[in-house]
């Protein structure tokens, strides 16, 4: 699919591809046998594992979760299309990965989801409880639908009304607080210890963090020769 006609674009994910020698001989097997990807992921550079903080502790993240996220995510999540963007490309060849025509119109649907999914009974009895000024909340508000689980979405007053209707309409039940993110974010912490719901954090969390990664597999397969990949950074 190529995009000859560009004249503004937005995107959360961008790629650049130019020559590239790939070098490394393999990725840990386990769950990646589940879902099908290029040859080319295998003799990508790519580290097996990557370690984060969270709270007092670091915690491990696997290639092979990032594989095991994927392969539940297909049946729910878009492979969205990588598009040539000819007016952008200036002695380069650039790409957007269309993650706005996502399912809820973001690639924050790829996290939430997967991170509900691995729920066990108990906490899925519980329901489950978020933050978000609009994009989280959606993808929230989806995955614990489909799932058959009560959902509480602490959202800004200020929020976008198309993002608060949007979630509401999705099934979960949107508390507006009054102030900023932060607020909201305070809230939904209180509301979490007053009601044993499982908080599902935007960013702070393997699983989502595993969710959002499946994006980076889908670029490796679609773009084999990706040079570099930019994306804007913030807490989701």
């Amino acid at each position: 699919m190529r995009a000859e006609g560009i004249k503004e674009a937005t995107a959360d994910f961008v790629c650049f591809r130019c020559p590239l020698v790939a070098s490394a001989e393999a990725i840990p097997p386990a769950t990646k046998k589940h879902i099908s990807f290029s040859k080319s992921i295998k003799q990508s550079n790519l580290s097996s594992s990557i370690s984060f903080h969270k709270g007092d502790f670091t915690t491990m993240l696997t290639l092979d979760k990032i594989y095991h996220a994927a392969y539940v995510l297909k049946p729910v999540a878009r492979k969205t299309d990588v598009i040539y963007a000819a007016k952008l490309s200036q002695g380069y060849d650039l790409y957007l990965k269309t993650e706005n025509l996502q399912l809820t119109g973001s690639f924050k649907l790829r996290g939430a989801y997967y991170k509900i999914s691995q729920l066990n009974e108990e906490q899925r009895k519980a329901g489950i409880i978020a933050c978000s000024a609009g994009n989280h909340a959606q993808g929230v508000a989806l995955a614990a639908s489909r799932m058959g689980i009560k959902a509480i979405v602490c959202m800004p007053d200020g929020a976008p009304i198309s993002k608060v209707e949007a979630t509401k309409a999705l099934g979960a039940e949107v508390c507006l607080v009054k102030g900023a993110y932060d607020d909201a974010y305070n809230y939904a912490c209180q509301l979490q210890q007053e009601t044993g719901m499982t908080f599902i954090h935007p960013f702070n969390d393997e699983e989502v963090i595993a969710g959002q990664g499946t994006i980076g597999l889908e670029i490796l397969d679609q773009l084999p020769d990706v040079d570099a990949v930019v994306c804007s950074i913030g807490g989701g």
